[in-house]
């Protein structure tokens, strides 16, 4: 069977670079003529790309957390510490 691994390097980038792809109309909100919290929307796109992108270092590092925080170049602290303020945040 042939995965995402057996790819070549060039390849794998641009099949990584797809699952990062977010689609911004989705994100943002139709503006109104009473327009829309602006605070609130810019947060909740910038915990969306930080889902995405700790989700694809852990797909990476087929789930160790250690070694997705080593991708990142930030600390397993930090790494933790940033998927717990995402998850508290979808509830």
């Amino acid at each position: 069977m042939i995965t995402s691994e057996s790819l070549p390097a060039e390849m794998k980038a641009t099949t990584n670079q797809e699952k990062l792809r977010i689609q911004i109309d989705n994100i943002l909100p139709q503006l109104s003529t009473e327009g829309f919290d602006f605070t609130q929307v810019t947060e909740r796109i910038t915990n969306d790309i930080k889902r995405k992108i700790i989700e694809n270092s852990l797909d990476l590092s087929r789930g160790n957390k250690t070694e997705a925080a080593r991708r990142l170049r930030i600390s397993r602290y930090k790494f933790i510490r940033e998927q717990k303020k995402i998850a508290n945040q979808l509830k």
